[in-house]
């Protein structure tokens, strides 16, 4: 029998008990009150003569009950202690249970997953979304002992090497990718406060995982291997829940948080549901120094090699890339009237600082440089655009790269580089062909006429400093694949074409 079920047996079986207790007793005060002939100035009017009638009925039962109440008292004793032995887990959090269990640990935070909120950038609450991807709906745990007026969007929290993060609940309806990923935001001791934004391991996701959707789960996450096991040791033993550790680096003193990403749900009304109750909370327990081994605490981070197998050269070949994509960008300008002109718009991969390597949250950590919560297992590559007018739009051409096997997805999103926020997005899945276009317009310019499976981004008429972006989640799908959870080389990637066609 599930956990869950025992406790509701358990709690009905309790309050069944009690009530009858508690019936009886009535009955019998009441039973005595109405008998004692001593009692001094009570009667009884004619309504309440047939009352009388049955408590002097019910009597002689009442005294034949007492004895079997009696009996059954140890039981109902028993069945309360077993209710408050499963509290913790009613309360969704095993905050107290890790506290009675390790001898000296604390409860440093405690909080429930909820959406990653981008209105307060809208409002001008918050300054800073830091790009978040607007295809994949971001989550954070509110956090009991909060920052307060310190990027309240995020909920970042304080961090110590004798911290676990013991994440609980149930993985998501039917979606492409769900994950966690810590991250750091200001590390005090490397880059003396400044922002930061960058990942410290790779993604405890769905993909390496291979967790089914809506099942029971718990992530353990700290620094220290020690203290994640001395955790995990005091689990309450459960076959139904599916357990995975993860060991990130702590770089010193700092502000951390953990968010979450979801893509693709199956319908939108998964997706909904799932962000307005995800049932995912989490606690941090603050282990005693002498309840784990120091010296296994990660200092440095560390993530799973790149897959250098993944060469889309090797698929399409740049030049038949590039011949498609120039075919492609002369038939828009034919169908916009032939008014119109293209100005090649560069794109680099993000963040700059890996340009020619691969651990992007290690390089930025390390030239303390801000990241903007990149996710290491997601192709970034992008071209700004400062002065998008009335009237003038910009084209995509890009590799549909889950179509190859070479991503799980991709999109192409664009942001409004003047508050760091998402702004839209499109998906290219393997069923929609080798290659996938985009147009993106501003409201009230969208042309009446494009190329048959252009898809359009459009955005807001005020907004005309932007950044275009294709994403893709680089790695194979196929638990048999020699590089499964793996990423790809960005190098071998091919990169979005952009261009900005102006009237």
């Amino acid at each position: 029998m599930e956990l869950e079920t025992k406790q509701k047996v358990v709690v009905v079986l309790v309050l069944v008990a009690l009530s009858v207790v508690g019936l009886v007793l009535a009955f019998m005060f009441i039973f005595l009150d109405l008998f004692v002939p001593s009692r001094p100035a009570f009667t009884f009017t004619d309504t309440l003569g047939p009352v009388v009638d049955r408590l002097n009925a019910v009597a002689p039962k009442l005294n034949e009950l007492a004895p079997q109440l009696e009996a059954l008292l140890p039981r109902f004793q028993e069945l309360v202690a077993r209710a408050q032995d499963y509290i913790p887990e009613d309360l969704n959090t095993l905050a107290n249970y890790f506290v009675s269990q390790i001898p000296g640990a604390g409860v440093v935070n405690e909080g429930p997953l909820k959406p990653f909120d981008v209105g307060k950038c809208l409002t001008g609450e918050v300054d800073n979304c830091f790009f978040q991807n607007p295809a994949t709906p971001y989550t954070r745990f509110a956090w009991k002992n909060e920052l307060p007026g310190l990027l309240g969007t995020l909920d970042v929290i304080p961090f110590t090497s004798s911290d676990v993060i013991v994440i609980k609940g149930i993985t998501p309806p039917p979606c492409v990718y769900w994950s966690f990923i810590p991250y750091l935001l200001q590390g005090t001791k490397i880059c003396s406060g400044s922002q930061v934004a960058a990942g410290l391991s790779d993604a405890v996701s769905n993909i390496t995982t291979g967790w089914a959707p809506q099942t029971p789960f718990t992530i353990i996450m700290g620094a220290n291997s020690s203290a994640i096991a001395a955790v995990q040791a005091k689990l309450p033993a459960d076959a139904a829940v599916q357990v995975i550790t993860q060991q990130f680096a702590y770089v010193g003193p700092g502000l951390y948080w953990i968010i979450g990403r979801t893509a693709l749900f199956d319908s939108t009304e998964d997706q909904v549901s799932y962000l307005a109750n995800p049932q995912i909370s989490a606690v941090i327990v603050r282990l005693p120094q002498d309840a784990f081994d120091a010296t296994q605490t990660l200092t440095t981070p560390t993530y799973r090699p790149r897959n250098l197998a993944i060469d889309e050269y090797t698929v399409v070949g740049e030049q038949v890339y590039s011949d498609n994509a120039e075919a492609y960008l002369q038939s828009v300008l034919q169908t916009l009237g032939g008014t119109y002109t293209a100005q090649d718009v560069p794109v680099v991969q993000y963040p700059l600082v890996n340009s020619g390597t691969y651990d992007s949250g290690a390089s930025c950590i390390a030239s303390c440089s801000n990241c903007y919560i990149d996710n290491r297992d997601t192709l970034y590559v992008a071209g700004e655009v400062q002065d998008l007018a009335p009237g003038h739009y910009l084209l995509v051409y890009a590799v549909n790269h889950s179509a190859y096997k070479k991503a799980i997805y991709a999109q192409v999103s664009i942001y409004d580089n003047s508050k760091a926020l998402g702004l839209d997005a499109v998906n290219a899945l393997p069923s929609d062909g080798d290659f996938y276009t985009v147009l993106v317009t501003q409201r009230t310019d969208a042309p009446t006429s494009v190329p048959a499976g252009t898809q359009t981004l459009t955005i807001e008429d005020t907004v005309t400093d932007v950044t275009i972006a294709e994403r893709a989640y680089v790695q194979p799908t196929d638990r048999s694949n020699p590089s499964f959870g793996v990423s790809a080389d960005l190098s071998t990637i091919l990169p979005m074409k952009v261009w900005l066609l102006s009237p």
